[in-house]
């Protein structure tokens, strides 16, 4: 069965930021290399999350807004385990709390 992968690729670190473009392509080339290729969204993409943190015994709010590009990989359900742990990675070196991924079943025609 063939999958296909959806990454949220943060363009932006939380404070608005620009993720400098060596670590983005170093990120790139890490997909080449271990799955073979992809397929990159020339537009970026507005994202907004909220997440509730209890600090100093009170409830927060804390409010994100990104900046993403979405690149897409066709593979096997087996390749997930490994996107998670590349996706694990480079969440903390882009300064995120994780980075977005789905999938879903691809039929070819």
């Amino acid at each position: 069965m063939l999958y296909q992968y959806i990454i949220h690729v943060p363009l932006t670190y939380n404070d608005g930021s620009p993720i400098e473009p060596e670590k983005l392509a170093e990120f790139i080339v890490e997909i080449e290399d271990r799955f073979g290729g992809y397929t990159r969204s020339r537009s970026t993409w507005d994202g907004y999350w909220k997440e509730e943190i209890q600090e100093d015994g009170q409830n927060r709010t804390i409010e994100y807004r990104d900046t993403i590009m979405l690149l897409f990989i066709d593979g096997s359900e087996e390749i997930k385990s490994e996107l998670q742990d590349l996706s694990s990675r480079y969440a903390s070196n882009f300064r995120q709390r994780k980075i977005y991924i789905k999938y879903h079943v691809v039929e070819e025609i």
